[in-house]
């Protein structure tokens, strides 16, 4: 099955959800009201626990590992940014 999906400069991906009106005032005043939560915060996790479902524990483990991989080297480059940042202002 083809994709329609393709992921950002930076690799990762955006999900559009377009819900029926009656379903999806249920499901932002629910996960606002009753579960106290930010809708695209509470969507993200059920993302991540369908994922974690049907990865076996080595593909889990290892796609945990590569997220945190770029999340760290998205880190440094900010900090890299910064700080070039900084000199150039002293110049």
């Amino acid at each position: 099955m083809p994709t329609h999906l393709t992921p950002r400069e930076d690799g990762k991906y955006i999900l559009q959800i377009l819900l029926p009106a009656a379903k999806g005032d249920f499901y932002v005043k629910y996960v606002e009201n009753e579960l106290e939560q930010q809708v695209t915060a509470f969507t993200k996790s059920l993302v991540f626990d369908f994922v974690k479902g049907i990865a076996s524990p080595e593909q889990y483990e290892e796609l945990e590992q590569k997220d945190k991989d770029e999340w760290q080297a998205g880190i440094q480059r900010r900090l890299n940014s910064r700080k070039q940042t900084q000199n150039n202002k002293q110049s």
